[in-house]
């Protein structure tokens, strides 16, 4: 079954219990209920938001999960059920006892269908599709040859503009050219000379400060726009306007890997790859990888063709439809939610060294 998603932030409300329904109300009036087994996900996005305790311990009890944000209404914590698993000593002594090869090869898999997710992105006629769909099937164990940071300069680069023709006959493409991954600082010169030589193939079209909102709001990109957008464009988790939406979506991808973890019996915070010893959730971020490219395309609909420019009730709406998506795994389609704790259980069988190969969740058009 699906589970439901609710967010609270236009208004504040009060979250109750009241014959084991998630009772939401305002004042002495209730704004609605839902039966605590159909919550997945209760996002707080409210400051004035308030809780009882017997609701947060009932929606733990049934395997929801509680993300509240910050004041860049961005996730910053999320409540996780303890995990009640039959299996749960055998499963983390799996986690604990598996070996650092081992872990490397599951971290390969995980790579190399991250980097073909970032290909399905891409215009199949482009030379970043053909150069991705290259790299995938090149992956070292644990990533020894970097596959994933080469990837990444292409993708980011070309994601907003791979089905455009290119700039120039002669330009290179673009993630390989060197320092692409420095950010590039637009010169504090008067608009009509501060093109630079490597984008001086279309004069009507200059490229802006970091950080400088290209296009009208409400309007999509037109293909000057677009590739000015790519220009500027660097992936950092820090930074806002089009970082932020998704840093958005991904920390809500985050919080459903994390709770289909638990459920399973594995403790997120055991990763295979990431190893951060302040993150709790190592393993999620390491599971959630391949499923990214989910975000980014919803994230490039709502910005260059709808021309969404603020985080706000709406645009988080859109992105929290990531999570009930229509995904391919194992030659069926299903929802992204549901076919989760499928994911994690392939992972775990792999884990455990009765398969060899990870079954990933695959967009479909």
């Amino acid at each position: 079954m699906i589970k439901r998603t609710i967010e609270i932030s236009s208004e504040p409300a009060h979250v109750a219990l009241r014959n084991d329904q998630i009772q939401l109300s305002r004042g002495k009036d209730i704004v609605g209920t839902i039966p605590c087994e159909d919550l997945g996900i209760l996002v707080v996005d409210h400051p004035q938001t308030t809780f009882s305790a017997c609701a947060l311990a009932r929606i733990a009890e049934l395997g929801g999960v509680v993300v509240l944000c910050d004041r860049a209404h961005l996730p910053t914590a999320t409540l996780l059920p303890n995990t009640r698993h039959t299996e749960l000593v055998w499963r983390l002594a799996d986690q604990v006892d598996a070996s650092l090869p081992h872990k490397k090869r599951l971290w390969q898999q995980i790579v190399s269908a991250k980097i073909h997710a970032q290909a399905a992105l891409i215009d199949e006629k482009s030379k970043a599709f053909r150069k991705l769909k290259s790299l995938a099937t090149v992956v070292k164990s644990g990533d020894s040859g970097a596959a994933e940071s080469q990837a990444a300069r292409i993708y980011w680069a070309n994601w907003l503009t791979s089905h455009l023709p290119p700039e120039s006959p002669l330009a290179e493409l673009p993630g390989t050219e060197p320092d692409y991954d420095k950010p590039y600082l637009a010169p504090r010169i008067p608009i009509d000379t501060s093109r630079t030589t490597t984008y001086d193939d279309e004069p009507e079209h200059f490229l802006p400060d970091i950080g400088e909102t290209i296009g009208t709001a409400g309007q999509s990109l037109t293909q000057g726009e677009l590739w000015a957008t790519a220009r500027a464009f660097r992936r950092d988790p820090d930074s806002s306007e089009l970082n932020a939406f998704l840093n958005y979506g991904y920390a809500i991808v985050r919080a459903i890997t994390a709770r289909a973890l638990v459920g399973a019996g594995l403790n997120p915070a055991f990763g295979i790859q990431h190893s951060n010893r302040g993150n709790p959730f190592c393993l999620a971020d390491d599971l959630m990888e391949p499923l990214r490219p989910l975000v980014d395309r919803r994230v490039r609909q709502l910005w260059c063709e709808e021309g969404r420019r603020t985080l706000d009730p709406r645009t988080k709406a859109v992105l929290l439809g990531t999570l009930t998506e229509t995904v391919r795994y194992d030659g069926e389609n299903g929802p992204l939610m549901v076919v989760m704790s499928r994911y994690v259980n392939s992972f775990l069988r792999c884990l455990s060294g009765k398969d060899q190969k990870i079954l990933v969740p695959r967009m479909v058009d």
